[in-house]
């Protein structure tokens, strides 16, 4: 993990999406947990499709995670993402100057 993570006091349960359920709404692979840090400030962003929207959380992560998954606060043995999870709606990743670590902040 990045020198940075010693930054990261809480922790959060990732669920990456993995295509349809076959019911009309997306499967997801096995929870993943990982440190972050959670803030639950609102941010303006565009989201996928160019919308202009508000985040109800902005969260700092050491690995790629991909829009579309879902992000809870706290760990978690689910193999659904629970309803205190929230859908990420955007991912954006920063590298230092010789490419060698990654931030990943997310939008809730």
């Amino acid at each position: 993990m990045a020198y940075y993570s010693r930054n990261m006091p809480d922790t959060a349960t990732y669920w990456a999406p993995v295509g349809n359920d076959g019911f009309g709404g997306t499967g997801y692979d096995a929870p993943v947990t990982m440190p972050c840090r959670w803030q639950g400030t609102n941010e303006l962003f565009r989201d996928a499709m160019g919308n202009e929207v508000t985040s109800s959380a902005v969260v700092y992560l050491p690995r790629g995670v991909s829009n579309g998954g879902a992000l809870m606060l706290g760990e978690s043995a689910a193999t659904t993402p629970p309803s205190e999870a929230r859908e990420i709606r955007r991912v954006n990743r920063t590298h230092n100057l010789n490419g060698t670590i990654q931030l990943v902040k997310v939008m809730l």
